[in-house]
């Protein structure tokens, strides 16, 4: 994975759906599946329906010494009785860290994040590590090169600014055009699906509202039934997602919006529906969005499939800026 040496371990054994890569932590996991498997073996021996097993666990000193062995199983120095307390408290260490410390927002839609595991091949080998890298806030930055030296400059070349990477990705000069190609090329893989899922699709249309000229990134619409006004965004890794959903939703559901979608929908205003597509650039998905948009007739794959065209294209930012001069 071509990841630095100072990467939190909660990276690895974190599961997949906390942010993690999903590597068991057999030294602790295999002790807990020891402590339950013998556990469960003298529990059947107490019902008494095998008669040889009870003797067994009655009569056994070496079944004896591993129960005794196993009585208490402990993640440095915490009790644990399962593997999914073992996963709570990684990830809790996890969000503990300065690269992991925004990962908290991926478990609300962990099946987005499936093609970290699964074996998939959406991604080339080179691609599916810049994503993971991103994913993991582990690439190169003046800021991570910075950690734990007092006179390093971690100011950015083209701005000025603290360069984490997070301005290289949101907020760097350098990069804004390709801030917008990634957005642009999620917008057209929601339209492409919306349009496979039923829709008439208008793109980008420019609405006059008594606050001004407002251009919407989507208007979805089933002629003679509804309409969806969508807009999509991808905002830092430290923005409460839900929040910035809601806050599209307010800002666009407005009466010359929601009358001009009913006019395109022949359908009444309160058939107009208002959502957003709103990750962040570490490829969590707002959970109200995703929600939204499966009642629309997309899948899962789908949603995992922007989650990863997001990282892909925040990859593609990154080198674009370490090019540059």
């Amino acid at each position: 994975m071509r990841l630095p040496h100072d990467v939190p371990t909660g990276i690895f054994h974190s599961r997949i759906a906390d942010g993690g890569l999903g590597l068991p932590m057999l030294v602790t996991k295999m002790r807990v599946l020891r402590k339950n498997r013998i556990a469960g073996l003298f529990r059947r021996a107490s019902e008494g329906s095998d008669p040889v097993l009870k003797w067994y666990s009655e009569n056994s000193a070496t079944l004896g010494a591993e129960k005794d062995r196993w009585a208490t199983v402990k993640y440095k120095t915490e009790v644990v009785t399962t593997t999914r307390q073992v996963d709570d408290k990684l990830a809790c260490e996890l969000y503990q860290t300065i690269d992991g410390g925004s990962l908290s927002q991926h478990s609300k839609v962990p099946y987005v994040h499936s093609w970290v595991g699964d074996g998939s091949r959406l991604l080339s080998g080179k691609r599916y590590i810049g994503a993971i890298q991103v994913r993991c806030n582990t690439l190169y930055t003046r800021e991570r090169a910075g950690r734990g030296r007092q006179n390093r400059d971690v100011r950015c070349e083209t701005c000025g600014d603290y360069e984490s990477l997070g301005h290289v990705l949101q907020t760097c000069a350098r990069t804004w055009n390709h801030r917008h190609k990634r957005h642009d090329y999620v917008v057209d893989k929601v339209c492409e699906r919306l349009t496979q899922c039923g829709f008439e699709v208008f793109k980008e249309p420019r609405i006059p509202t008594t606050a001004g000229i407002r251009i919407l990134d989507i208007i979805a619409v089933q002629s003679n039934h509804s309409a969806a006004v969508l807009d999509v965004t991808v905002v830092s890794d430290t923005a409460e997602l839900v929040k910035v959903h809601d806050l599209k939703v307010k800002y666009y559901d407005v009466d010359e919006i929601r009358a001009y979608a009913s006019d395109k929908a022949s359908c009444s205003n309160a058939e107009v529906s208002f959502s957003a597509v709103a990750l962040n650039w570490r490829g969590a998905f707002a959970k109200v969005s995703a929600l939204n948009l499966l009642k629309y007739g997309f899948t899962k794959s789908d949603l995992r499939l922007i989650s990863a065209v997001v990282l892909e294209k925040s990859y593609e930012t990154y080198l674009f800026s370490r090019r540059r001069t």
